[in-house]
């Protein structure tokens, strides 16, 4: 239900804690210029991508966006390069819902877990005030008759 839930948004943003001139630019995607939420690489030229970014440019143009090489061996960062996964697994950042009131923080392999939940919740709270304010409205058409008089 929650992966469901989740499909219904884009790829969370990924929101560093620190300062961005502290982000490696090797785990930075070279096509978005953001941290992948869901890192992969290109095993010839070992550039990091969005697996998104990745999928649509070798989709269009078959090669790497950056090196040109043809990137028919892209897999996920966690297998194709376990050092620069454990260090992006390792990045402190703070929910893209921060700004609704999110207070979370934590790294970045937590970060999957929170945001369905954090997503979730959200959802469920805009759906229960829109449905509380919907009520509310039936329940004061009740009371008075719907505007008409008698």
């Amino acid at each position: 239900m929650i992966h469901k839930l989740f499909e219904m948004y884009d790829e969370p943003e990924v929101i560093p804690t620190w300062p961005e001139e502290f982000i490696p630019n090797v785990l930075v995607c070279p096509i978005c210029l953001s941290i992948p939420f869901d890192p992969w690489v290109e095993t010839k030229c070992s550039r990091v991508f969005c697996k998104k970014c990745i999928q649509e440019s070798v989709d269009r143009h078959k090669k790497c966006p950056i090196c040109q090489c043809g990137c028919y061996d892209l897999t996920p960062l966690n297998k194709g390069n376990k050092v620069a996964h454990q260090i992006w697994s390792d990045l402190p950042i703070r929910c893209e819902n921060h700004e609704q009131g999110c207070t979370w923080t934590g790294s970045l392999s937590d970060y999957k877990n929170h945001v369905y939940k954090c997503n979730q919740t959200l959802v469920y709270d805009r759906m229960t005030s829109i449905l509380s304010t919907v009520l509310s409205s039936i329940t004061s058409c009740i009371q008075c008759g719907g505007g008409r008089r008698s």
